[in-house]
């Protein structure tokens, strides 16, 4: 499925980003990411979930950065609140800033989920 995230701008003032990237259909464990830049110290994205929630479930998500491709020694520099789906809820959308103290090249996008549905989401990453 191609990234389904139909509204990709940021209402706060843009920023020049030295990285901007899509990520479609995610699964929870994420896919680690080369920016291909080192040394930067800046995020902030936008997360849609689009398939995978169920009434009571809940989830949360997590961003490790580090230097290396291994991430032998990440910096986690964002956890979300954790959020429960209720009856209906079909899809969540939300933003989410960080930085980091050290720098970073190399960044991963983790789901913690309660449910039985394997979760699927977009993201749509800018780093500076």
């Amino acid at each position: 499925m191609a990234f389904a995230l139909t509204n990709k701008a940021f209402s706060s003032p843009p920023i020049a980003c030295t990285y901007i990237g899509e990520l479609a259909d995610q699964a929870a464990a994420g896919t680690l990411t080369d920016t291909g830049v080192t040394g930067l110290k800046h995020m902030r994205g936008r997360i849609y979930v689009k398939s995978g929630m169920a009434n009571t479930e809940t989830f949360a998500f997590y961003v490790r950065v580090d230097d290396t491709a291994a991430l032998a020694s990440p910096q986690l520099i964002y956890q979300s609140p954790t959020y429960t789906t209720i009856t209906a809820d079909t899809e969540s959308m939300f933003d989410f800033e960080c930085s980091s103290h050290t720098g970073f090249r190399y960044f991963q996008i983790v789901a913690a989920e309660s449910g039985t549905t394997a979760m699927a989401y977009d993201a749509l990453i800018q780093c500076w």
